[in-house]
């Protein structure tokens, strides 16, 4: 039996567009497609299946809620420790709610309560700094799930696989912003 419930709006652009705002946890398989698949085939089924874009997604349970608007209880909050420091940007709301759940508490989706996210200020503002630590916070939130000498290859795999895809989301960026690749 849960403990309670924390509360997620559907959230929307400033353009009206539905931003994905109810998702399940990541998982290594959910993982890897999106990041091999994600960049030419964006409907791909391990991306759907993670924002779960596909059918009318109603109110109910859900993995997670995204940060941007979020209901949750204070005693809930402080008995999970709130938002882990070690995020700088991105994952931090996907790990509260993984914790969460884990703790009782049930992640669920409200679609009948909509907000307007004007989000993308800090990834506006520098791209290239603002894709690396996407890749850098999704690396300590899956090193977390795999703790211990016994899953240290998959570790180094998939810090060699964020490295590889960050350096290619910044020279995406470059490209299309028709500057030239930088090296570091």
């Amino acid at each position: 039996m849960a403990a309670g419930r924390i509360a997620g709006s559907l959230i929307k652009t400033p353009d009206g567009a539905v931003y994905p705002s109810a998702r399940a946890l990541p998982s290594l398989g959910r993982g890897i497609g999106h990041a091999l698949c994600g960049w030419w085939w964006p409907s791909n089924p391990w991306t759907a299946s993670y924002r779960r874009e596909r059918g009318d997604l109603g109110e109910g349970p859900t993995g997670w809620l995204s940060g941007s608007c979020l209901l949750v209880r204070r005693a809930a909050f402080d008995a999970v420790a709130g938002f882990d420091p070690a995020y700088f940007m991105y994952f931090e709301d996907v790990d509260l709610g993984e914790r969460l759940g884990q703790a009782g508490w049930q992640n669920v989706y409200a679609p009948a309560a909509v907000v307007v996210h004007t989000g993308g200020h800090a990834t506006a503002r520098d791209p290239a700094r603002m894709a690396v630590e996407h890749h850098r916070s999704a690396w300590i939130y899956l090193a977390s799930r795999y703790p211990g000498r016994r899953w240290a290859p998959l570790r180094w795999v998939l810090r060699a696989g964020l490295k590889a895809r960050s350096l290619l989301a910044r020279r995406v960026r470059s490209v299309a912003e028709g500057a030239a690749p930088q090296r570091r």
